[in-house]
């Protein structure tokens, strides 16, 4: 059964059938904010960290993909509710048409129903550490349409995802909401930590610009309901949030608005998602009152990936090997060099943490596309080397070496003396190896004392290969520097590598001539 197809112009998997055996996700944002999401619009979002970091809720293990990012719908004269992706709600697809366009950092949902389209974006701004959310509503039929949009959150209620699941003894007691302007304002332990200005800086919020706010909830149970689902929420059901918030028990935001559709007008709607206090999530929200700036910034982040994904191009008489090795696996391997593969819908996001040999391993998924991001990472993992085989482990929150956790394996050495080998070679091409090769000199001067079980003949086998890229005199130093690494624990001198390098270096010459 097919579900879907590659728009290789677009570099975007387009799904035409929303019931997927599984929610089928897409990946968002940057090491500073992530975002995951379904063609369902299902998902959560973090700040750094999958573990430390969880602002939205998502259950997991499920192919429903419960909760997540939802506008639901509601046609006031019918009486008619739906959603702007196909679930929650989830109408008759014989009567509810769908599309979703997974593309590079951004998911498209177009929808129609009773003569109503819908147009949802989702993305995180490129640099920035919030989401947005924008939909686009237009009035299909031939007559004027009284509708309601209500734009819907679960947070959090503590930035431990595993508190906030299991502590509940604690983090059912830690947090309230309250209506500030447009926003829902999530604030959390906000008696502890407070700034000169009364911020702990812990408060998520959820806001909305293009239609003015006609009623609201902060708390859960009072927009679902009792005994009642994502799927058919009380207060879209009865057409009216109660405005009421929570104080302990658990959080959300909704926000509705109501708005009269001429027909053919279409409504624009933005809804943004972060974790900042009220003064900055007012600033953030002010700036989206400015007409096009969310098709500036989606249009900035095609092209900043395109851009990185057009560094590494192949052609051969397959569109299918085409498109999987130059934009999907490529851009993968991105998502699992930024994230350290902490955080999907299978991994849940436990780890708070960099794995060390585990991101040692994803550099060189991007090494080739973009090799000074690799070398900074390079940088950054070996900050965490303290003596010998031993490691600090990194964490997400901070980005600093965790003291009292530490890792010692041989596979983490021999991956990361690769790794450091091979953004050498790459950015040989592009000028810019020279703090590279400090590193490694100082990454083997750490690990001097080791012993690690390098074979003779692997060892000269890669001799060997480096030998021959001297014919090329300018990167001499480069590649003597590389066989010291190679020779430094078989018992070969620096003199007598130097000596070897040099005859080699006057055969290739002689041979050359």
């Amino acid at each position: 059964m097919q579900y879907g197809y590659f728009d290789l112009e677009h570099k975007e998997y387009v799904i035409t059938r929303p019931d997927t055996p599984a929610p089928w996700a897409n990946y968002l944002g940057s090491p500073e904010y992530g975002a995951i999401v379904s063609n369902n619009g299902g998902g959560y979002s973090f700040v750094k960290s999958g573990a430390n970091g969880r602002i939205i809720r998502y259950r997991f293990n499920s192919n429903i993909g419960l909760p997540g990012r939802y506008i639901y719908i509601r046609d006031n004269d019918a009486k008619d509710y739906w959603s702007c992706t196909w679930q929650p709600v989830g109408k008759p697809l014989d009567q509810y048409k769908t599309e979703c366009h997974h593309g590079t950092a951004y998911t498209t949902i177009k929808s129609d129903y009773a003569d109503i389209h819908s147009e949802l974006t989702y993305y995180v701004p490129l640099n920035k550490t919030y989401e947005v959310w924008r939909t686009k509503i237009t009035n299909n039929s031939d007559r004027y349409r009284n509708l309601s949009t209500f734009g819907f959150v679960e947070f959090t209620n503590e930035n431990n995802y595993e508190q906030d699941q299991v502590n509940l003894q604690y983090t059912l007691f830690i947090t309230r909401t309250s209506f500030e302007g447009n926003k829902i304002v999530q604030h959390i332990n906000e008696n502890s930590g407070k700034d000169e200005n009364g911020s702990n800086w812990r408060e998520r919020f959820f806001g909305v610009v293009g239609a003015p706010v006609s009623a609201y909830n902060g708390n859960l149970d009072s927009f679902i309901g009792s005994y009642r689902t994502y799927g058919n929420p009380v207060a879209v059901e009865r057409g009216f949030c109660d405005n009421k918030l929570n104080y302990n028990s658990n959080a959300c935001g909704a926000l509705q608005s109501d708005i009269i559709l001429a027909p053919g007008e279409t409504k624009e709607i933005i809804y943004v998602v972060g974790q900042k206090n009220p003064k900055v999530a007012d600033e953030i929200l002010a700036a989206y009152n400015e007409p096009g700036k969310v098709d500036a910034e989606v249009k900035e982040l095609i092209a900043y990936w395109h851009g990185q994904l057009n560094n590494f191009q192949i052609e051969t008489p397959s569109d299918e090997f085409n498109n999987m090795v130059n934009v999907w696996n490529a851009y993968q391997c991105f998502i699992t060099f930024i994230w350290s593969r902490a955080a999907s819908f299978i991994y849940c996001g436990l780890r708070n943490g960099y794995g060390y040999r585990d991101t040692v391993q994803d550099i060189q998924g991007i090494i080739h596309i973009n090799p000074e991001l690799a070398a900074e990472k390079i940088r950054f993992m070996i900050s965490a080397q303290i003596t010998a085989a031993d490691f600090h482990l990194l964490s997400s929150t901070t980005r600093q070496a965790m003291k009292l956790a530490r890792t010692r394996t041989m596979r983490t050495l021999s991956t990361l003396r690769k790794q450091v080998t091979h953004a050498i070679e790459q950015t040989m091409l592009s000028g810019s190896s020279q703090q590279l090769i400090s590193i490694s000199v100082r990454a083997e001067t750490r690990r001097s004392s080791m012993r690690l079980s390098y074979t003779q003949t692997a060892a000269r086998i890669q001799f060997t290969s480096i030998l021959r890229e001297l014919s090329t005199s300018q990167w001499k130093d480069l590649v003597l520097i590389q066989c010291q690494q190679v020779f430094m624990l078989t018992g070969t001198t620096a003199s007598d590598l130097a000596r070897r390098v040099s005859q080699h270096s006057l055969h290739s010459s002689s041979t050359m001539q």
